[in-house]
């Protein structure tokens, strides 16, 4: 949605894909913003209620159980400076980037679309996509694939995801406490090492504390064949069937 809006500044219109079939109203992802990214919302028109909707961080502590290993204190904001981060759940933040999608008429949004081929010629980029419309061909000057490091689009190009990983997935808990905000981030160390942050967000009432659990193989195998998620796509003209 951010590339989308970027483009609608210059008066490029994009079309938006997305496997989901809408907004997702709960879940605590990517709550963590740094200071360009909300620069980068500034200039789309949302920065403002991210500002105010998020909790500046002052500092992130981590303890192995009771013993405090480290504290890392982020410099204090200054008059008129923006904080180094910001604590925001994302379904916060996809809600503040779709209204100003939603009112675009640059955009045009597609739920429930997944893209199956892609195929690049010297002119022009073919999609084969799969939606609510049916099976069709979305033709562009320019694809973009926004849907991490199995993302469709890289796959069909050959784009390698260098890197390597280890058979562990993070699982998320969401928790309601009756704490007020807090500026601070804690991560606490189990006996395997396994890093459960616990953080207070917006509101002051949620907290998130994820968990590594190893992953049978069969799951993980599982995990590599879902759908592609977002991807955004420049229209040179309009698409065919």
């Amino acid at each position: 949605m951010t590339l989308a809006l970027e483009l609608a500044r210059y008066d490029v219109p994009s079309v938006l894909l997305d496997s989901k079939p809408h907004l997702e109203p709960e879940g605590s992802r990517s709550i963590v913003i740094a200071r360009h990214t909300i620069e980068t919302f500034l200039r789309l028109g949302c920065g403002d209620r991210v500002l105010a909707k998020g909790v500046a961080l002052a500092r992130a502590r981590t303890y192995f159980r009771t013993i405090e290993l480290f504290c890392v204190e982020f410099p204090e904001s200054r008059g008129g400076e923006l904080p180094s981060f910001l604590n925001l759940q994302q379904t916060h933040t996809e809600r503040f980037l779709y209204e100003l999608v939603d009112a675009s008429p640059l955009i045009d949004v597609r739920w429930r679309t997944t893209v199956h081929t892609v195929r690049q010629t010297d002119k022009k980029v073919i999609l084969t996509i799969r939606g609510l419309r049916g099976k069709e061909k979305l033709l562009g000057s320019y694809a973009v694939g926004c849907d991490g490091a199995r993302s469709t689009v890289r796959q069909a190009m050959g784009i390698e995801f260098r890197g390597r990983s280890f058979e562990t997935s993070r699982r998320s808990c969401l928790s309601r406490t009756s704490a007020g905000s807090t500026s601070t981030r804690r991560q606490t160390l189990g006996n395997r090492c396994s890093s459960i942050p616990s953080r207070t967000m917006s509101g002051g009432s949620t907290g998130r504390f994820p968990a590594r659990l190893t992953q049978r193989p069969s799951a993980i195998a599982a995990d590599s064949k879902r759908g592609s998620g977002p991807s955004s796509a420049r229209r040179r003209t309009s698409s065919c069937g």
